[in-house]
Formats: C-alpha cells, structure tokens, sequence
C-alpha cells in the first residue's frame, strides 16, 4: 500500500511538471499567430488518453495480468519522455 501511495505522489509531481514543459514547448514551436491552437492540442492528446487509457490497460490486465498494463504504461511514459527530450533538443 506504501509502494503504491508512494507511486501516486510521484505521478503527481511528474504530471505538475509536465504540462507547464509541454505548454512553453508548444508555444515555442508554434508560429505566433497559431499559439492558441498549439497549446490546444497537448490538452486534447491528455485528455483523450484519460478516455481511451483505462479501456486498453483494463483489457491488457485483463488478458496478460497488472504486470502487463503497468509496462506498458512505464514504456509508453518513457518513450514519450525521450521523444520529448530529443525534440526540443
């Protein structure tokens, strides 16, 4: 249980520092006149992943067990992360 509160607060943290990077990202990259719509589309990416996300890992746990859902979630953080980092680099 300690292990998993632990996990949560980490998530917070790392989601408190993400979406402030990813807005001055898109602001950076965007053409001054199309800022509005760039800072839309990290939104709407969250939030459709907020949708679909708990349907696919539910059917990965489901089929292949919690270890399964929960690396697919690690890898597809860590890939977005390097992404991101090789990016904006």
């Amino acid at each position: 249980k300690e292990a998993f509160v632990a996990c949560l607060a980490l998530w917070a943290v790392a989601a408190a520092i993400k979406s402030p990077a990813l807005q001055a990202f898109a602001i950076s990259a965007a053409p001054e006149d199309q800022r509005g719509a760039a800072l839309s589309v990290p939104k709407t990416v969250g939030d459709l992943s907020y949708l679909i996300a708990p349907f696919l890992l539910g059917a990965l746990d489901d089929n292949f067990g919690p270890e399964a859902a929960l690396t697919c979630c690690a890898s597809t953080f860590l890939l977005g992360t390097l992404a991101f980092a090789f990016r904006s680099a």
